[in-house]
C-alpha cells in the first residue's frame, strides 16, 4: 500500500478532527485553487479538479461510487430513494458564494443544507446579508450607519452584472461535487492552457498510488445537464433509465463538463439550442456521457471503454467520506473571510451587518480597524463615464413553497423578489473557472480548434446503447 493510501485510510475510516496543527503529516495533502474554502483543510490527501469554460478540452472522468455506510466494504449502487434520487456519491446542490470579493476573492460554502431540516434560516447567513443589503442600498440610494449616510457611487457596480472588473458580489448559487478518475482536462498556466490526459501515459488521475483523490467541482447548471443524460429513457420512451447505474464499475459512462460554444462541435449529434436560454440566448455548462472515450497520443488514436474494474483497489483506497471532504463553516467564520474580501470596503459590512452585531467578533473589528496593509485607493475608477448607475429590473412575487428544487438554494431567501441577476445572468459573468474568462467574456464564437483541441474526442458510443448491467 502507497504512503498517500495508507494516510487517506487512516483519516478517512473515522469522522474527521480538527487535528491537523499538530503537524503529524508534514506539509498539506490537500490541494485547491487560490480563494478555494469549500474543502477542509484538514481533509483527507485529495486535489481539486475543475472544468475550464475557455480551456481547450472538456473536464471527463468515471464518478466513483460511494462507500456503504453500513458496510463500507461494499459499493452502494448510484441511485436510490430521496429528493435528488442519488445515492451519496456525489454532493448535490450544495449552497455557495462564488468567486467573491474586493481585495481577493473567495469561493465558500454558504451552510449545511442538512441545517435547514433543525431550523437554520439561510437569510441569516453573513454573505446573503451582505449582498442582499448592497441591492436593497442600490434600490433605495442610502445607506445609513450610526447617522451617517456611507452609500457611495461604487456602491453599483459591487453587484453589476454588465461590469465584470467592478462586480464583487454574486447572487448565491448552488455546486455539485464529485470524485472519480480524471481521463482528461485543461489548466491555465501564465499565458498558456496545458492539457492533461493521464491515461495516455499510463492510468487516469486517481488510479495510481501516489494519485491524491480527485475531487470534481463544477455549478450546478451542469450537474441538471448530467441528470438528463443519465435519465433519459432508453430508446426515448420507458421509464427505465438509459445509465441504470451511471457509478457501475463494469459500464458506468464517462462524463465530460464542457463550455457547449467552445467544445460543442467535439460531440456528435450536439444541438446547440438545448443549452440556450430563449430569454436571452445565455449558454450554461453542459454535460455529456458516453461509454467509450477517445484521444489522440503520438498521433495514434487510442480508445478507453468504461470498464475500470482493473483500477478496483485504487477507488475503494481512494473514495473519501463527505463529511470528511467538505468544510461547512460557521458565521463566524465567513465574518472573517468577508471581512477580508472587503477591508478596504468596511462601510459596506457595517451597513448590511448594522442589525447583526455578532458578526463584529474581535477578529472581524481588527481586520477592519487595521486598513494599513491595504490600498485605500478608490475601488474603482473616478471618471465619470466609469460610474455604474443602479440596474433597472421588474420585481417578480416569489411563493417560496412553490419554488422548484433546482431554484431553492438561489430563491428561497426573503428579499430573493427583489433580486436583480439570474441564475444564467450570474453564471454568465463569473470567473473562468465557473464561466466566462475576463478575458475573453466579450466572445461569441469560439476560435480555431488548437492542436491542444485536436488531441482529444469523446464521442457517443457506436453501438445502439442498452440497458445497463447491475453491477
Amino acid at each position: 500500500m502507497s504512503k498517500i493510501s495508507k494516510l487517506r485510510q487512516s483519516k478517512n475510516q473515522q469522522p474527521a478532527t480538527r487535528d491537523w496543527s499538530k503537524g503529524e503529516f508534514g506539509s498539506s495533502t490537500v490541494r485547491v485553487p487560490r480563494g478555494d474554502k469549500t474543502i477542509r483543510s484538514d481533509a483527507p490527501p485529495l486535489q481539486v479538479v475543475r472544468p475550464a469554460w475557455n480551456g481547450p478540452v472538456p473536464l471527463t472522468f468515471r464518478a466513483f461510487p460511494m462507500l456503504n455506510s453500513d458496510d463500507p466494504s461494499e459499493l452502494d449502487h448510484g441511485r436510490a430513494g430521496g429528493i435528488t434520487g442519488w445515492s451519496d456519491w456525489m454532493r448535490y446542490q450544495v449552497p455557495v458564494a462564488s468567486f467573491v470579493g474586493k481585495d481577493e476573492k473567495i469561493t465558500f460554502i454558504m451552510y449545511d443544507p442538512r441545517d435547514k431540516k433543525d431550523g437554520y434560516d439561510p437569510y441569516s447567513n453573513p454573505y446573503n446579508k451582505l449582498y442582499w443589503g448592497v441591492i436593497n442600498a442600490n434600490k433605495s440610494q442610502s445607506a445609513t450607519v450610526g447617522g451617517s449616510d456611507v452609500f457611495s457611487k461604487y456602491w453599483p457596480g459591487l453587484v453589476d452584472p454588465n461590469n465584470y472588473k467592478t462586480r464583487c458580489l454574486s447572487k448565491p448559487t448552488a455546486m455539485n461535487f464529485y470524485q472519480g478518475l480524471v481521463y482528461e482536462y485543461s489548466e491555465r498556466q501564465g499565458d498558456d492552457w496545458i492539457v492533461h490526459t493521464p491515461c495516455a501515459e499510463g492510468a487516469p488521475l486517481g488510479a495510481n498510488p501516489e494519485d491524491f483523490t480527485p475531487i470534481i467541482q463544477i455549478k450546478n447548471s451542469a450537474g441538471k445537464s448530467l441528470d438528463a443524460h443519465l435519465n433519459a429513457p432508453i430508446d426515448g420512451s420507458g421509464d427505465e433509465p438509459t445509465w441504470e447505474n451511471p457509478v457501475s464499475l463494469t459500464d458506468g459512462p464517462f462524463i465530460s463538463f464542457f463550455n457547449p460554444r467552445k467544445h460543442g462541435e467535439l460531440f456528435e449529434e450536439f444541438d446547440l439550442d438545448k443549452f440556450t436560454s430563449e430569454r436571452d440566448g445565455f449558454v450554461g455548462w453542459g454535460a455529456h456521457v458516453s461509454d467509450t472515450f477517445l484521444y489522440t497520443h503520438k498521433r495514434r488514436t487510442q480508445e478507453v471503454t468504461n470498464d475500470v474494474t482493473e483500477y478496483e483497489e485504487a477507488i475503494r483506497s481512494s473514495i473519501l467520506w463527505w463529511d470528511n471532504v467538505l468544510h461547512f463553516p460557521t458565521h463566524d467564520e465567513i465574518a472573517g473571510w468577508l471581512a477580508l474580501s472587503f477591508k478596504s470596503m468596511p462601510e459596506v459590512l457595517r451597513y448590511c451587518w448594522k442589525d447583526d452585531p455578532e458578526f463584529f467578533t474581535d477578529e472581524v473589528e481588527g481586520i477592519l480597524g487595521d486598513r494599513t496593509t491595504v490600498s485605500i485607493e478608490a475601488p474603482f475608477e473616478e471618471d465619470e463615464a466609469d460610474v455604474v448607475r443602479p440596474v433597472q429590473r421588474k420585481q417578480t412575487s416569489l411563493n417560496i413553497g412553490a419554488t422548484p428544487l433546482d431554484t431553492v438554494v438561489d430563491d428561497e431567501f426573503g428579499e430573493a423578489n427583489a433580486a436583480l441577476l439570474s441564475d444564467e445572468e450570474e453564471e454568465e459573468l463569473d470567473d473562468d473557472i465557473f464561466g466566462i474568462d475576463s478575458e475573453e467574456e466579450d466572445e461569441d464564437v469560439a476560435p480555431s480548434r488548437s492542436r491542444a483541441e485536436e488531441r482529444s474526442r469523446l464521442r457517443p458510443p457506436t453501438k445502439k446503447v442498452t440497458p445497463r448491467r447491475r453491477q
